[in-house]
């Protein structure tokens, strides 16, 4: 891959690819919600995936899981995690204002 070259992906798998892609468009009936890079992505927000307890203040979006919750928070404390695309998808698509807010500052 360049930076001339672009792959388009589209999968309902996408823990197939999360390690895989550098720039993410999430798009609902042809409207662009979201389009970043995974740096920015992780740098803006938080994953916490498979926790006990979220803070259901500072969420913008929580899922519950086999084995916990799946969250999206700001990442306030510029801390590292691990991109879950799944989870950023579904909290996009439930409030896009709420999440888009946070790249548009």
């Amino acid at each position: 891959m360049t930076d001339e070259r672009t792959m388009i992906i589209s999968t309902h798998h996408v823990q197939d690819v999360e390690k895989l892609i550098e720039q993410v468009i999430i798009l609902d009936n042809s409207k662009v919600l979201l389009q970043a890079s995974t740096m920015d992505i992780c740098r803006k927000l938080y994953f916490a995936n498979g926790v006990n307890q979220v803070n259901l203040e500072q969420a913008l979006y929580v899922n519950p899981a086999i084995q916990g919750y799946n969250a999206v928070l700001l990442n306030l404390d510029k801390e590292e995690s691990v991109l879950n695309l799944e989870t950023l998808f579904n909290g996009v698509l439930s409030n896009p204002e709420k999440i888009n807010e946070v790249f548009t500052i």
